[in-house]
């Protein structure tokens, strides 16, 4: 009998010590899964963060495009009334050489007669 008193001593000595071993590895499991949890929450911070960011940068590049394709409408249109004045000096050159031409014409028949 006291064999078996031993033998159950030394067995609930060594169960205590298997399940304190077994309460040290959840401790730490859990402090690892609280790290885990920890860091997973600032990431999604800095997740969200960025993201905001990026709409915002979004937001600026779409106002560029905007401010761009409107400019680029005030070239083409600058572009175009260019072409047009050019136009309109040329047929006033074309006018006017050809009144200074009959002038001089008129002026040399004038002073021949």
């Amino acid at each position: 009998v006291e064999g078996e008193m031993k033998r159950l001593q030394e067995a609930e000595v060594r169960i205590g010590e298997e399940l304190n071993a077994e309460k040290e590895k959840c401790d730490i499991y859990e402090r690892e899964l609280n790290e885990e949890k920890s860091r997973t929450q600032q990431l999604m911070a800095e997740l969200e963060t960025v993201e905001e960011d990026v709409k915002k940068i979004e937001e600026r590049v779409k106002e560029d495009m905007d401010k761009f394709s409107e400019t680029s409408k005030q070239l083409k249109d600058e572009r175009e009334s260019s072409e047009k004045l050019k136009t309109e000096v040329e047929e006033e050159r074309v006018i006017f050489e050809e009144k200074q031409f009959t002038f001089l014409a008129e002026k040399c028949k004038l002073e021949n007669d």
